[in-house]
């Protein structure tokens, strides 16, 4: 079995969901630590030709709580989530808008605040619209307690859901060492993106923002084709 782990990030950009598209188990690790000003609360994008960064608050708390123990700004989170709607009206003139406005009003209206259960919500919600069938699974709900860190956390998540194959984002090739995942019986791949062009009204294209906006310009079909535009390494 080939697996996937990794934190959930909100509309996070097409090379996570060309990972869990390539797996055959998507692990969300919402049991490590959330770490202020990073992309799990927030993304780009386009707006008048350049990328605009969106955030959704959460609420101030120790810098030691993970992920699912997290909350939204209960009382800015309403609020957030009808301005980020009348945002992607920068997008109105987009070949798909209708269709992934209706997507996106429909991830907005779940009204569970937790950090974790949000965002991986939202995860689920892109990937049905895509039609990926990737099998997901939570560490929350897995029971999994290990204080391991990085490459041995992950190595032992994976022995303990039996993989053979572990696969990760190219960034993680000085984190991850084929030869510790060779040592447990696995193969380790790293997937790189390879360039995805694609027309974003009149503008000079813009790379790497959120899924949304790959979805906005693309229709599923096409978007479906870049789910396959990668390359082990």
């Amino acid at each position: 079995m080939r697996i996937a782990v990794m934190q959930p990030y909100l509309f996070a950009y097409i090379g996570y969901y060309q990972l869990i598209s390539a797996v055959d188990l998507y692990v969300s690790d919402d049991s490590v630590q959330y770490i202020r000003k990073g992309w799990i609360n927030r993304n780009r994008l386009l707006s008048e030709g350049e990328a605009r960064t969106f955030t959704f608050s959460v609420q101030k708390d120790s810098h030691t709580k993970k992920i699912n123990e997290r909350v939204f700004c209960r009382e800015l989170h309403t609020r957030e989530k009808s301005k980020f709607l009348k945002t992607l009206n920068c997008y109105h003139k987009a070949p798909q808008f209708e269709a992934v406005f209706d997507l996106v009003r429909r991830i907005m209206a779940f009204e569970d605040t937790n950090v974790g259960r949000f965002i991986i919500n939202s995860i689920r919600m892109v990937c049905r619209y895509l039609d990926i069938t990737t099998r997901f699974e939570i560490v929350s709900q897995l029971n999994y307690k290990s204080n391991l860190k990085k490459q041995e956390r992950t190595i032992d998540i994976c022995r303990k859901l039996s993989a053979l194959e572990y696969v990760n984002p190219i960034g993680g090739t000085e984190i991850y060492s084929k030869e510790a995942f060779t040592k447990e019986g696995m193969t380790l791949h790293f997937l790189k993106t390879k360039e995805i062009i694609y027309p974003q009204f009149r503008h000079a294209f813009v790379p790497n923002l959120s899924i949304l906006d790959v979805l906005m310009f693309n229709p599923k079909e096409k978007v479906r084709e870049f789910l396959t535009q990668y390359d082990f390494v």
